[in-house]
């Protein structure tokens, strides 16, 4: 049986391949997002330790790295994890869902209308 800490560097290391471009820096990113207890901004990422860039390299991240969703979508079905909750035959996962409100991206893929609570209109976005 494979110890956990190698099992989650053998992820990342699968992970940073779905990164075809500004793989290394993405990950500084990811890093420091993930270790972070509260974010204001994209550009306080780049105090954190994890992330071992300059600041102008948040936005060079967020601007262009890209990702393939295909490889990533292969990978972490790969993955399973071993204490997924079953509901009625199916794996349950934790995922963010938070909405994204993009009304001038008229031409994103998974653009759909977004409605927070019933008492806000719906806005074009991506969940």
């Amino acid at each position: 049986m494979k110890d956990p800490q190698e099992n989650v560097q053998q992820f990342r290391s699968q992970l940073y391949a779905c990164f075809p471009k500004r793989a290394a820096a993405t990950f500084n990113l990811i890093d420091a997002l993930a270790s972070a207890a509260r974010v204001e901004s994209p550009i306080e990422l780049s105090t954190s330790r994890a992330f071992e860039r300059k600041y102008s390299s948040v936005y060079d991240v967020l601007s262009q790295s890209k990702l393939d969703h295909d490889a990533r979508q292969e990978l972490v079905c790969r993955w399973p994890v071993a204490d997924a909750q079953t509901l009625s035959g199916y794996e349950v996962y934790a995922a963010d869902s938070t909405a994204n409100p993009r009304p001038e991206a008229e031409c994103l893929p998974e653009r759909i209308l977004l409605k927070s609570d019933p008492n806000t209109p719906a806005v074009p976005g991506q969940e």
